[in-house]
């Protein structure tokens, strides 16, 4: 069975959110995603718990070209987030 699910990748936000983590920042305000294909590319479902986990106010930046983004707060992508 194939699935869209990268259960042993780690994408972008990720790496960006974990490379911060660990020098010690734990206030994230923004992030912006951006690529070469010409269109807006969303954070996986993945992406967006993590990130919500340590930041519930993150505003999301989608980076289309240099004029064309759009804004949407974590909890739009994620409206009903799991949690423990």
């Amino acid at each position: 069975i194939e699935c869209a699910s990268f259960s042993l990748t780690i994408c972008a936000e990720r790496a960006a959110f974990s490379k911060a983590i660990t020098e010690g920042e734990l206030n994230f305000e923004a992030i912006a995603i951006s690529s070469n294909q010409g269109k807006y590319v969303f954070p996986c479902g993945a992406c967006r718990q993590f990130m919500i986990e340590f930041a519930e106010e993150l505003t999301v930046i989608l980076i289309k070209s240099e004029k064309e983004y759009k804004t949407f707060k974590i909890k739009e992508l994620l409206p009903n987030n799991f949690s423990i």
